[in-house]
Parts: structure tokens; C-alpha cells; sequence
């Protein structure tokens, strides 16, 4: 019974992970819910698992078995409360939504795409292309800056740049307003502001 659970735990969640990733990418608008949806049915199936493997596997009797799951209890929930903290954190980032699948954003001291938002963690690929995985629980009491939540195309950049004590600062100022003005990535409006 044990090994039959494992091999359809292992089926159901193959089957999942497929679906999510056609639905994903079918109906992009909608990710984050396919990528919730399919969080909780990954938790669901891993937790119904490990309930019949252990339950068929293991014949106790039932003051043993009080007295066993009581012990694991305390002593999984002092090694877990990181985790555990993570996956609150988590449940609370799937509803209230600070930020989706494919959003560039400031998180943890880290800025970049999130890839994958998930119960314990959520995966983001940077600038160098690197991916860092950063906890729930160190996002959530961290601040979070969504760069794509009204203008995905549009980005501010400061710049700061030092010229000599010597050097002319009206010429300065002519340089950049002439590169600004030169490149067409650069909007007209907002104008963009040189100060001194």
C-alpha cells in the first residue's frame, strides 16, 4: 500500500506540474492563480502521501502512538518555525498579492523578474541572470518595491556623476542634457531632471 501511494503521489504530481505549465503558459494573465492552485495541490498530495505511508506501514498502539506524535510534534515544530513562518508568510503573499509571475521588482535587497512565487519561497532572476531564492518570511517584513505595477515598459533611473572642482558645471550639465536628449529611450515628458 505504501509503495502504491508513493507511485501515484509521484504520478499526481508529474500531472500537475504539466498542467500548471500549459495553463501557465496558455493563460498568462492568470499565472499567479494557476501557480497557487498548483502550490496547494503539490502541499495536498505530499501531505495525503506521507498520512498513508505512515499510516500503513507503522502498527502502534494508540497510547504509543499519542505519546510518539506528540514528541514529533514539539520537536518538528522547534526545527520547522523557520519554515513554518515561511509558508504563513507565503499563503499571505498567494492573497494579497505585492506582486506576480514576470513583475520586476525590489525585494530582500535583490531587484529583478519573479520567476516563481511559491508556499516557502520566491525564486527571481537578476540582472547578471543569477537566481535567488529568497524566503516568504524575510519578503514579508521586508519592503517590496513593484516596479511593473502601473508601467511595466517605463523605468526611472538615478544617476549620479562627479566632475572636477575645476570643470565647467553649465558644460556639465549641456553633456547630459544632450545624451538625454539624443537617446530615444529617454522620455520627453516627464523632462528629466539634472541638478547639481
Amino acid at each position: 500500500v505504501a509503495l502504491l501511494a508513493i507511485a501515484i503521489a509521484a504520478l499526481a504530481l508529474r500531472f500537475v506540474n504539466g498542467l500548471a505549465e500549459r495553463l501557465g503558459a496558455r493563460f498568462s494573465l492568470r499565472r499567479l492563480l494557476v501557480q497557487q492552485v498548483s502550490t496547494i495541490l503539490r502541499f495536498a498530495i505530499y501531505l495525503v502521501a506521507i498520512l498513508i505511508v505512515v499510516s500503513s506501514s507503522v502498527q502502534l498502539e494508540r497510547e504509543a502512538i499519542l505519546a510518539l506524535s506528540g514528541t514529533i510534534a514539539v520537536t518538528v515544530g522547534f526545527a520547522l518555525k523557520d519554515l513554518a513562518s515561511s509558508v504563513l508568510a507565503g499563503i499571505t503573499i498567494l492573497f494579497d498579492r505585492p506582486f506576480q509571475v514576470g513583475d520586476r521588482v525590489t525585494v530582500a535587497g535583490q531587484y529583478g523578474e519573479i520567476l516563481s512565487i511559491g508556499l516557502r519561497s520566491v525564486r527571481l532572476v537578476t540582472l547578471d541572470d543569477s537566481i535567488v531564492t529568497i524566503p516568504n518570511n524575510r519578503l514579508w517584513g521586508d519592503e517590496i518595491v513593484n516596479l511593473s505595477e502601473f508601467h511595466d515598459q517605463l523605468r526611472r533611473i538615478d544617476e549620479t556623476y562627479s566632475i572636477a572642482y575645476e570643470d565647467d558645471i553649465d558644460q556639465a550639465y549641456a553633456v547630459i542634457q544632450n545624451v538625454l536628449s539624443k537617446d530615444e529611450r529617454c522620455l520627453s515628458e516627464p523632462e528629466a531632471l539634472i541638478a547639481v
